[in-house]
């Protein structure tokens, strides 16, 4: 994307500065080329890159007819230095704070594109004059809703239940010659041998 750095800086100082910040550039003017992918650009500068580069190429069709003069300036009533400072500082404030509300939405899923960048731009322009604060960001984030791309949900499986214990086998008493004791209650068959009736018969009697 080619801009024209110094109408950017005339336009929206903020967005300016930002941009020679993140990019290193240093003293930048004139025509310059910004690559609108650049990773260290945030979504929503891209936004505003985005709007100036389509409001600078309106302005570049050529005008046939002769320039008209230019007005005179208006007298512009100057300000004390305090107040100009004051004003400065809590509108550098603000807009820390907005970012700093933006960053928040953007680790709950916000996804960093330039559409929303423009999106977010866009409202704040016609909203707050182009003022960012937390407060305007948290309206943006309402009224635009589902026009906005987040990130899709991951619902998290619950880990399946343990698997119920196999019961284990009562241990087999043996008596002395090898052969498995008979439980109590174990009716006498031709099948058992004569140690385990007489082992049974004896345990019986005791009860």
């Amino acid at each position: 994307m080619r801009i024209n750095f110094d109408k950017l800086k005339e336009k929206s100082p903020r967005t300016a500065r930002t941009i020679a910040r993140d990019l290193d550039l240093y003293k930048p003017s004139g025509e310059i080329e910004i690559e609108l992918n650049d990773a260290r650009l945030g979504f929503f500068t891209r936004g505003e890159l985005t709007a100036f580069s389509a409001a600078q190429e309106a302005q570049r069709v050529p005008d046939i007819a002769a320039p008209k003069p230019a007005p005179p300036p208006a007298p512009v009533e100057k300000k004390k230095p305090e107040e100009d400072d004051s004003e400065l500082r809590e509108r550098a404030v603000d807009e820390a704070e907005g970012l700093l509300r933006v960053e928040h939405y953007v680790k709950l899923g916000l996804i960093d594109t330039p559409e929303n960048g423009k999106l977010l731009l866009d409202f704040v322009n016609s909203t707050a004059r182009g003022r960012w604060s937390a407060s305007v960001v948290d309206k943006a984030i309402q009224s635009l809703g589902n026009k906005l791309t987040w990130k899709p949900k991951v619902v998290e499986t619950p880990p399946a239940p343990p698997a119920p214990a196999t019961p284990q086998p009562a241990p087999v008493e043996v008596l002395p010659n090898g052969e498995p004791r008979l439980p109590l209650g174990t009716a006498p068959t031709h099948k058992h041998s004569v140690a385990q009736l007489r082992d049974l018969d004896q345990r019986t009697r005791r009860f």
